[in-house]
């Protein structure tokens, strides 16, 4: 019997050569370490060699599944549709969520991934610039609709610790700026209700790496905010976007009672927006 290396390496390279029976099962044998070569030889252009890998991947079994969730995974396209074909004739169902995006993300199931909402959106991110170009459409799409519908109770922060672990993304950052111009109300505190879709309640602006530019309303309850909220967004704001923009489009309000605001609250929001209102 040659060796495993040998083995490898006629698997690797030589269009010919052929896996007999007594091989197949010593490799099923072996499984952890050639689970790999097996996976990588699903792409080779030699069909017989395509054939016996599947074939060995599949006796293979149970074993080979963690590798294959790996793969899944990936974002090799024509990789991750022949190991999804696998997974599913060894009767494989995602255990979680990450694993369900990634399947249906293979599948192309377009719909159920949209059902499943905000809880795609760590794992479709890096997909949007490492894909071809018509599931690229698909991602954007389903990645936009879901922001957007669910805007007010959206984590922000997914996208902020995203761009931390992966320091410069132009396309989710470009993704990111589109979200924010969805954005035109900023709320500081906790009991104001009435308002529609577009608004952030009680953001830490600072950790943004792109400005609200299409920031237009501030809604303030003065009783279930603290005063340094309301200094921190106004030095952001004088910052980030500008004493000149806020002026022009910036609407302040303040629920119930204007006079709890103190003095330097009422000249701060006073410098920085076209004037302040009263709702109840």
């Amino acid at each position: 019997m040659e060796s495993f290396d040998d083995t490898l390496e006629k698997l690797k390279i030589n269009d010919k050569f052929k896996l007999d029976e007594s091989t197949i099962n010593t490799l099923i044998d072996i499984r952890e370490p050639v689970i790999d070569v097996l996976i990588e030889s699903l792409n080779h252009h030699y069909t017989p060699i395509k054939r016996h890998a599947e074939e060995t991947l599949l006796k293979i079994g149970k074993p080979a599944i963690r590798r294959f969730i790996v793969e899944l995974m990936k974002h090799n396209r024509r990789s991750r549709k022949k190991i999804l074909a696998l997974l599913e004739k060894l009767g494989w169902k995602p255990e979680n969520k990450m694993e369900e995006v990634h399947y249906l993300l293979a599948k192309r199931d377009w719909k159920k991934l949209m059902e499943i909402g905000t809880d795609t959106i760590p794992y479709l991110l890096p997909q949007l610039g490492r894909e071809d170009f018509l599931i690229y459409i698909s991602i954007n799409y389903i990645l936009t609709k879901i922001c957007v519908d669910n805007l007010h109770s959206l984590d922000l922060n997914i996208f902020i610790d995203y761009f931390k672990d992966t320091h410069e993304d132009y396309i989710v950052m470009r993704f990111f700026r589109k979200i924010l111009t969805k954005i035109d109300t900023v709320i500081l505190g906790d009991n104001i209700f009435r308002v529609e879709k577009g608004y952030l309640r009680n953001p830490d602006l600072t950790r943004f790496p792109s400005p609200l530019m299409c920031l237009e309303h501030l809604m303030i309850d003065v009783d279930s905010c603290l005063p340094m909220d309301i200094e921190r967004f106004v030095t952001y704001a004088i910052n980030i976007i500008g004493e000149k923009k806020l002026r022009r489009n910036l609407n302040v309000t303040v629920h119930e009672n204007i006079k709890k605001l103190n003095a330097n609250q009422l000249n701060l929001l006073k410098n920085i927006s076209k004037g302040i209102g009263r709702f109840s």
